[in-house]
C-alpha cells in the first residue's frame, strides 16, 4: 500500500498556454515572472485525492529527441531496473535513508514496470491506459541481503526475482546487475556459493575488479 497526501501540481512556463483554463485558480496569483513555475491544487485540475492505493502500475517517462508529436513507444522492464530509475527521479534517499531501496524493491516486484518515450499527449494518454488495464504482475519474491562476506558495511543489495540492486547507502552510487552479474556477486559475497564460477577467469576478474573499484567489494578479493 502507499499512502498519498495532498500536494499541488507544478505548471512550468512553457505549459501555460495550454492550460489557460487553470489561469484562475494558479498559485501565487499574477502578476509573476514569465520564468516563474506555478501551482494548482489537483482538484482545482479535474483530480481526485486518493488517501492510499495499491500500485499495479509503474510507468518511467523518457523525452525523445524526436518530434515530440510523434507515437510514444513503450517497453516492459525488469523491476530491478525499474528501482534504479525511481532512485535516480523521484526518491530522496538522505531523508527516507538506507532502507529505501529495500522498500521500493518490495513495491516494484508486485508491479509492472515499463519505460515510455514520451510522444503526442492524447497517444500517451491512451498508452498509459492500456499498460494500467493490463492484467496485473505475479509478484517476484524480494530478499534483503546482508553480512556479505566481502561487501562493505554502507553498501546494500537486496534480490529481486533473479536480479540484484546494489546501493552505496544512502546516497551513493546504485546499479542493477543482470543474472550472470547477480550470480557473481551472490558467490562473493557468501549468499549463494558456485563452485563453477572461477573468480580468475578472464571476464569475471574484470567484472570483480570492476566491483572493487566502486568499492561494493573489499579489496581482498583480489588477493
Amino acid at each position: 500500500m502507499v499512502r498519498g497526501y495532498a500536494k499541488p501540481l507544478s505548471i512550468k512556463p512553457g505549459s501555460r498556454s495550454i492550460l489557460s483554463h487553470l489561469t484562475p485558480h494558479l498559485l501565487p496569483p499574477p502578476p509573476v515572472s514569465d520564468r516563474a513555475i506555478l501551482h494548482v491544487r489537483t482538484t482545482r485540475a479535474g483530480g481526485l485525492p486518493c488517501t492510499s492505493a495499491t500500485p499495479h502500475l509503474i510507468a518511467l517517462m523518457r523525452r525523445s529527441d524526436d518530434d515530440p508529436q510523434s507515437k510514444p513507444r513503450h517497453r516492459e522492464i525488469h523491476p530491478a531496473d525499474a528501482v534504479v530509475g525511481l532512485m535516480g527521479e523521484t526518491m530522496d534517499a538522505a531523508r527516507f535513508g538506507g532502507d529505501a531501496v529495500v522498500e521500493l524493491a518490495h513495491l516494484v516486484s508486485r508491479c509492472r514496470c515499463h519505460q515510455i518515450i514520451v510522444g503526442q499527449p492524447d497517444l500517451m494518454l491512451d498508452t498509459i491506459d492500456q499498460l494500467f488495464s493490463a492484467p496485473a504482475q505475479v509478484p517476484l519474491p524480494v530478499r534483503e541481503l546482508t553480512d556479505g562476506r566481502h561487501v562493505p558495511g554502507h553498501v546494500g543489495s537486496v534480490l529481486i526475482g533473479e536480479r540484484v540492486v546494489i546501493h552505496e547507502r544512502p546516497e551513493g552510487r546504485i546499479v542493477a546487475l543482470d543474472e550472470a552479474a547477480t550470480a557473481i556477486w551472490l558467490h562473493l559475497g557468501g549468499w549463494s556459493a558456485n563452485d563453477s564460477l572461477d573468480l580468475a577467469g578472464p571476464v569475471v576478474a574484470d567484472f570483480v575488479r570492476q566491483l572493487v573499484a566502486l568499492g561494493f567489494v573489499s579489496p581482498e578479493v583480489l588477493r
